[in-house]
This record gives structure tokens, C-alpha cells and sequence, in this order.
């Protein structure tokens, strides 16, 4: 599992864009991108179950709990979950670098076109992450080169 990246509000913006965007396919009401920390990170739809980070915080406990669970029986962790609850349905998926998205929809949602939307915007929040981490790359191989090449500013003297 890599580093999670760091996120300016460019890149929370298409985070934001792809989950609306799965909310309407799927006929959602809320996704939610969160973190390994159990952080939300980004939120598409209109989230209305109450405390926002509370629920971030244990969806990501319960999907920890089930990846134990499996592991002690040695097997491997479920690849997604569906929780039915009164009148929404949960979807957990695993998604990149540790982090987690949450899908809720009504009970009476397609959760297989659920399911099939989820994982389109799981390989499209990779490639956003993929983005961040090729930015971010870029700007510490920049930093690094201008750090080999010495103090630059007028009346320093340049390396031998």
C-alpha cells in the first residue's frame, strides 16, 4: 500500500466531479472517498445520515474489522461489501493506497449497477491519485536539481 498523496483543491474538485458522477449513474444518494485514516476526503451526492465524520470514521473501522476477520481465517478480504440497513443500502469497496469508498442508495438500487459504476470510479480515482503522485514526483525531482545546483540568489558565488 503506497503513501497516500497530498490533495490541493484542484484535485478535490475532480475527486468531487467522478463521485457525483457515480452518484447519478448509480442512483445514489452519497460517496464518499475516504482515507486510510478513516478521514473523508471527498463527497459526492448529499450525505444525510447525520454526522459526516462519525460515519466516515466507522465505515472505515467496520471494512478494517472484515479484512481481519478474513484474515484469521485465512482467507482473502471480501473485494466489496453491501450493508442493508432500514431504507439505504451501504457499499464498501476497497479502493487505492488503503483508502475507501462508501456508496448510499436506496434499498430498492440496482446493486449490481451499483457495484458496476463503483468500479469505474475506483479506476478513475486511481488515475487521479496516479496524477497527484506523478505531480508531486515531478516537483521533488525539480526541488533536488535546483538543490545540486547550489545557492542562486545575486552575489553568491556558484560551485567550482
Amino acid at each position: 500500500m503506497g503513501r497516500f498523496p497530498r490533495l490541493y483543491p484542484e484535485d478535490l474538485e475532480k475527486l468531487e466531479k467522478i463521485l457525483n458522477t457515480l452518484v447519478k449513474q448509480s442512483s445514489g444518494q452519497a460517496a464518499l472517498f475516504i482515507n486510510p485514516e478513516g478521514r473523508c476526503l471527498a463527497e459526492g451526492g448529499a450525505f444525510q445520515g447525520g454526522d459526516r465524520a462519525e460515519f466516515c470514521s466507522q465505515a472505515h473501522v467496520f471494512w478494517r474489522e472484515a479484512e481481519k476477520l478474513a484474515g484469521t481465517f485465512e482467507r482473502k478480504p471480501p473485494g466489496f461489501q453491501f450493508v442493508p440497513l432500514e431504507k439505504v443500502w451501504i457499499c464498501l469497496e476497497p479502493a487505492s493506497r488503503g483508502s475507501l469508498l462508501v456508496v448510499l442508495c436506496e434499498n430498492d438500487a440496482t446493486l449490481g449497477m451499483v457495484r458496476l459504476h463503483s468500479i469505474q470510479t475506483l479506476a478513475k480515482l486511481k488515475e487521479v491519485l496516479d496524477e497527484i503522485d506523478e505531480r508531486q514526483a515531478e516537483g521533488k525531482r525539480i526541488a533536488k536539481d535546483v538543490d545540486d545546483q547550489g545557492p542562486s540568489w545575486p552575489g553568491t558565488p556558484l560551485p567550482a
